[in-house]
């Protein structure tokens, strides 16, 4: 057999070794930069996100403790704030490196100091939290807080009353009967109105972005043209009319948003509650039928009709204080509830997806669809008899 020899059995010489193991060394210094990079900037990244998340949690506690009554909020020297005696920070890792409020004629901006908030005009709050340790990190955000005396949260008794007795009279809704308007834009700068208004641009409702209004107020009827969307974001979002909303698109609440009607209100088309969301008015009329999703609430102080599909999902509640009239089928998923101090007139199917749904009526419940037999009727009730389960 023939053999070949190699024409290289010499092996590698120092200088190849020492030039693998330099070159092997930069390789693995650059890939250990950059993996450093990319934890610092993911460590940077979450503390964003917690401060983000502080910050918002600090500002939904003042807004909720400031929108209704006055309080004491104090900037001490140890950089935490305090709001009637109560810390908010409640964390030795974060401190507020810079706050400004403004309400009225008072301002606060100085650590030492204090001040007592007034619900006769908005609270301006300038704030910026940072992180304690070497790796420190800021957010810097503002918001306005609209106040609200609690006494224009009470609907007077008469206008508890103001019941549709008969589903034709929802068709007199008309936002033409509040003629003139004025044209007005939810901003920053703009959160109330005292004048009958109407929509002239599209805006989110939306308090650290969009209109930036914690809270919209009109202190008459209100006519959107374009689409409603309030998001909350994280924050409290709330819309407040002491007369009429008339909307002609559709109307979206996503998270802790609230609808607050004191009058009647009319929404042309498709209405979507999601996330915890509320919408409440005297009368009430969805013409282009509606989704209310998990664990939120539809409520009428006055009488409620529904046309074209309604579904309702995981939890979801519609309650009317007067007659509810639901023309379009309807669709329950996963313990939703339905009820009346009234009574129910239905005009179509009811359908159930999964698990129970419950229909209760303290006066009549009339049908002239079919419904599905593990939903659960329940007529003829008496006073009380159909409080929330």
């Amino acid at each position: 057999m023939r053999r070949y020899r190699l024409l290289n059995e010499k092996g590698i010489t120092l200088v190849e070794l020492l030039a693998a193991l330099a070159l092997l060394g930069m390789i693995t210094a650059i890939a250990g930069s950059l993996f450093s990079q990319t934890m610092n900037s993911s460590s940077t990244v979450e503390d964003q996100i917690n401060l983000k998340q502080k910050t918002n949690q600090i500002l939904s506690h003042l807004r909720e403790q400031t929108k209704q009554e006055p309080v004491e909020i104090c900037y001490k020297n140890d950089q935490v704030i305090y709001v009637n005696g109560e810390n908010l920070l409640g964390s030795e890792h974060v401190f507020i490196s810079q706050l400004y409020i403004e309400n009225g004629q008072n301002s606060l901006s100085k650590s030492s100091e204090c001040l007592t908030t007034t619900t006769k005009s908005p609270i301006n709050i300038d704030i910026t939290v940072d992180t304690k340790g070497q790796n420190s990190s800021d957010y810097q955000t503002s918001t306005i807080i609209i106040p609200r005396p609690k006494s224009d949260l009470v609907l007077d008794e008469n206008q508890q009353q103001d019941f549709f007795s008969d589903s034709k009279e929802f068709k007199n809704l008309d936002p033409i009967h509040h003629q003139p308007y004025q044209k007005g834009i939810p901003s920053q700068i703009k959160c109330s109105f005292d004048e009958n208004t109407k929509i002239s641009e599209e805006r989110v409702h939306a308090p650290t972005w969009g209109t930036e209004c914690a809270q919209t107020t009109f202190s008459l009827s209100v006519w959107y043209p374009y689409n409603l969307t309030l998001n909350s974001g994280g924050s409290p979002v709330e819309l407040s009319v002491q007369k009429n909303l008339y909307v002609d698109k559709k109307t979206t609440l996503i998270g802790d948003a609230t609808i607050e009607v004191r009058g009647d209100a009319l929404f042309e088309n498709t209405v979507t509650l999601k996330g915890n969301s509320t919408m409440s008015a005297n009368n009430l009329y969805f013409k282009n039928g509606g989704v209310i999703q998990e664990n939120t609430s539809l409520q009428s102080k006055g009488s409620m009709r529904i046309d074209e599909t309604l579904t309702l999902m995981g939890d979801a509640e519609i309650s009317a204080d007067g007659n509810l009239f639901i023309d379009g089928p309807i669709e329950m998923h996963n313990d939703t509830y339905i009820s009346s101090k009234k009574d129910i007139i239905i005009s179509n199917n009811v359908g159930l997806s999964w698990s129970t749904g419950t229909i209760c009526a303290e006066g009549e419940i009339i049908g002239q669809g079919y419904v599905e037999s593990n939903i659960n009727l329940l007529s003829n009730q008496g006073v009380g008899g159909c409080s929330s389960p």
